[in-house]
């Protein structure tokens, strides 16, 4: 199973939000003095942050990575069959861009990003996951200065304006399909082992009931949010309309 492919409890979605919330909540408390958004401005907060030696304590850092994850996998999907990047696409890679130019100013007094960091997530935590821990590799798109310190690349022309908390119906829905298509993965697995003699029938059995029940109650949430979605033929077509989205 790929490192992405995490069906977080809470659902991506949700567990983005939660995670955007409370970072933004964090790094606005620690530098009062700059103003967010615009994006730009949440690295701006983070060097100055940085400049006082201080480390970013370690849960913020699992927040941000998290939201990196979700937003790197979504963008991948926008990306993966477009024939031409959109204004939104350029605008959402901008914004990882972003977010990764954050972490490596965050992480100053930790081991190198280039090298890949299992996140452990504890059981009982909120948006926890049962089946696997959520691993983030270093994010793309971050330059460093001779000095080592990061540097944000140039917003790219054209390109649209993202909503830091991702409150569009694409976002939502592309998500929730990133959600699906993980809890299918361990369903498949589930039976795969039980073919194998590794599992009984009984285990196979719960673990997809549970994740069926998982599954709706994700749907029953994103209906919740965006009234439109209500079945999965909708989730697919907000996803692929890619609405732009407009500033937090």
């Amino acid at each position: 199973m790929s490192s992405l492919d995490t069906t977080l409890v809470a659902g991506r979605y949700d567990a983005y939000k939660r995670a955007t919330e409370r970072f933004l909540k964090w790094l606005r408390s620690a530098v009062p003095r700059v103003k967010i958004p615009p994006v730009e401005s949440m690295v701006d907060a983070a060097r100055e942050f940085a400049a006082r030696g201080e480390p970013a304590p370690a849960s913020i850092i699992k927040d941000l990575e998290k939201c990196i994850a979700v937003r790197t996998a979504v963008h991948e999907l926008y990306t993966a069959h477009a024939v031409v990047e959109s204004a939104s696409d350029r605008g959402h890679g901008y914004f990882i861009q972003v977010l990764g130019c954050v972490r490596r100013l965050l992480r100053t007094t930790e081991p190198t990003p280039s090298q890949p960091r299992a996140v452990s997530v504890e059981p009982d935590a909120p948006d926890a996951n049962s089946f696997a821990a959520l691993t983030v590799d270093d994010a793309g798109g971050v330059e460093e200065s001779k000095d080592g310190a990061a540097e944000l690349p140039a917003e790219p022309r054209g390109a649209a304006t993202v909503d830091i908390m991702g409150e569009s119906e694409s976002f939502a829905a592309m998500c929730f399909l990133l959600d699906v298509e993980a809890a299918q993965k361990e369903v498949v697995a589930a039976w795969a082992a039980f073919r194998d003699g590794r599992s009984t029938i009984l285990e196979a059995t719960a673990l997809t009931n549970a994740l069926v029940r998982h599954v709706d109650a994700l749907a029953a949430g994103l209906a919740l949010a965006h009234p439109a979605i209500v079945t999965v033929e909708n989730a697919i077509a907000a996803a692929s309309l890619r609405v732009e989205e407009s500033t937090a």
